[in-house]
């Protein structure tokens, strides 16, 4: 794609508007919403503040993502007026604190509360605030409107007059190739290498990717409104499809495929799965599925059925990004999971923040206790690879190691 900034700025905003537009439920899109502006804008954490407010269905607490112990930075006496003050009326950007060289971005949140954006050393571009009022603007409008959170915030027909005429070109466009045979879906490889002294077998990722007018459309772009439209079990099919054919010619080879968690809850597609399963069972022994917790811990029973099922075949399964949700290790014991995939959030940063390698080597002595491998996701450096290493973690998946590259289908 082009190397524009404005057009990865358009993509964030798409995103961040429709997870809001895809997802149902106030703790699921404040989540999924957060995690979006962590990974894109490269933050620390994003908090929420949260208001009680029983008309919208609230109860006062203070949401952290990730999802991990509340540092002393929060406390701080610069934030107490945003704990003490009521929540304002309107959303809109408020103010940007800086906190040794640390900077901390303020947005009051429509009758809900505050979000507060951390990001280390470095400052966010002006252009990226503006990015996100709109976005926020309907976050706050979806989560307040709904009674409990019960209907999908896709299906109000409220009219998108706060979108740029750019981006609802970009949205327009981008439905239109989702929603004809115009894409031209390709696949790329991405190696998770062994770091441990037992030296286990390397294998590899499988990335999506979509070529349109020689452009290389990255998954994030698309998949937002994959889901919203009820697309994304077909994509992940086709991808699995593809996978085990590749695999069926390299059997030296081992792969990961991720499902996503709408896939996973969705009966008719894990039939379609076990189908397409079974007709490569040769294949399947060298198949490993990346599922995310979350959609796991949302589906348990029928989730650990499938998982058990497709183990009879020699599949693997793998839990992507754990720690980043409401992560707990006893249900970890239930599933059958032979990696842990370590979200990215807590690896990039383990050589300067100590509470990030704390966190790691918890959840990395945790797995060994189960006889489960740890994958170490966003391995940018080689510092960074010699404490991942030093922390006893199995494998390293990032730009250090190795860049994605096409798969060789033929």
């Amino acid at each position: 794609m082009s190397n524009d900034p404005n057009n990865s700025l358009l993509a964030l905003q798409y995103e961040l508007l429709m997870s809001v537009e895809t997802l149902a439920g106030s703790q699921q899109i404040l989540r999924h919403f957060l995690m979006k502006i962590v990974n894109s804008l490269d933050l620390r954490h994003a908090y929420f503040l949260q208001k009680k407010n029983q008309d919208a269905g609230t109860s006062t607490q203070t949401y952290k993502i990730p999802q991990v112990v509340a540092t002393n930075i929060i406390e701080n006496a610069a934030f107490t007026d945003f704990h003490n003050n009521p929540a304002p009326d309107e959303t809109s950007y408020l103010e940007c604190i800086q906190i040794k060289k640390d900077f901390f971005y303020v947005f009051g949140l429509a009758q809900l509360g505050y979000l507060v954006l951390h990001r280390e050393r470095k400052p966010l571009e002006a252009r990226y605030l503006n990015a996100i009022t709109s976005p926020l603007v309907r976050l706050a409008r979806a989560y307040f409107s709904r009674n409990q959170f019960t209907l999908n915030v896709a299906q109000d027909n409220e009219p998108s007059d706060y979108l740029s005429a750019d981006l609802e070109r970009e949205k327009h466009k981008l439905d239109y190739m989702l929603g004809s045979n115009d894409h031209n879906f390709v696949l790329y490889e991405q190696s998770i290498q062994s770091v441990s002294s037992s030296r286990d077998a390397d294998h590899h990722e499988v990335l999506l990717r979509m070529e349109h007018n020689n452009d290389l459309i990255m998954p994030h772009t698309f998949i937002p409104s994959a889901e919203r439209y009820g697309k994304i079990s077909e994509i992940d099919i086709w991808v699995l499809n593809e996978t085990l054919t590749y695999l069926e010619k390299h059997p030296d080879q081992t792969m990961n495929a991720n499902l996503s968690g709408i896939t996973l809850c969705n009966s008719l597609a894990r039939d379609k799965i076990y189908e397409l399963i079974r007709n490569h069972s040769e294949a399947a022994p060298n198949l490993c599925l990346e599922i995310t917790e979350t959609a796991a811990v949302a589906n348990s029973v029928a989730c650990i059925s499938f998982m058990q099922q497709l183990t009879q075949f020699g599949v693997n399964f793998a839990i992507d990004d754990f720690g980043a949700g409401m992560s707990f290790f006893g249900f970890l014991k239930e599933l059958p999971i032979k990696y842990v995939k370590i979200d990215g959030s807590f690896i990039k940063n383990i050589c300067h923040n100590e509470l990030d390698a704390v966190v790691v080597k918890t959840i990395t002595e945790a797995a060994k206790k189960m006889s489960i491998q740890t994958v170490a996701e966003f391995v940018k450096d080689e510092a960074t690879y010699e404490r991942v290493s030093e922390l006893g973690i199995d494998f390293a998946q990032g730009y250090c190691l190795d860049r994605p590259k096409a798969l060789a289908m033929h």
